[in-house]
């Protein structure tokens, strides 16, 4: 079967987070962590969240993403990687309170949890990169 590679465009976040993404994490223990109320009834606003999430990734230009699809177009996998350093903590607190009409919070998300994995996501990649740049993160399903 034929894949083909291809830049992430903004109109890709809801098919990659729907086919990707979202089904890949679901027994994650993060994801557990993050969405501790989670259920087949909630996973809708979750999916939103996570996708107007990651079209504010890819507005900003601060990471490059490439998608893999079969040959039908259906993507099997996304991979991104870093251009510019990640958002300090407090401007991800910012972001989040600034954004609740446009992009709420689902109710499932324990927003201190979340704030405390992506601190600790922060300091364990700075760790580990000892900043080096344009890593790859994958995410297949």
């Amino acid at each position: 079967m034929p894949f083909t590679l291809s830049h992430v465009q903004v109109t890709d976040a809801d098919s990659l987070i729907r086919k990707c993404d979202f089904p890949a994490i679901q027994d994650n223990p993060l994801h557990l962590i993050m969405f501790p109320r989670s259920c087949p009834e909630t996973w809708e606003s979750e999916i939103r969240w996570m996708v107007n999430n990651l079209k504010h990734t890819l507005e900003t230009q601060r990471s490059n993403f490439r998608k893999v699809c079969a040959e039908d177009g259906t993507p099997v996998g996304f991979a991104g990687w870093t251009i510019e350093q990640r958002e300090a903590p407090r401007d991800i607190e910012s972001r989040s309170s600034q954004k609740q009409d446009v992009n709420p919070d689902p109710d499932t998300l324990d927003v201190d949890a979340w704030l405390d994995v992506s601190k600790m996501f922060r300091v364990e990649r700075k760790r580990v990169l000892h900043g080096r740049k344009n890593i790859w993160r994958e995410l297949l399903h």
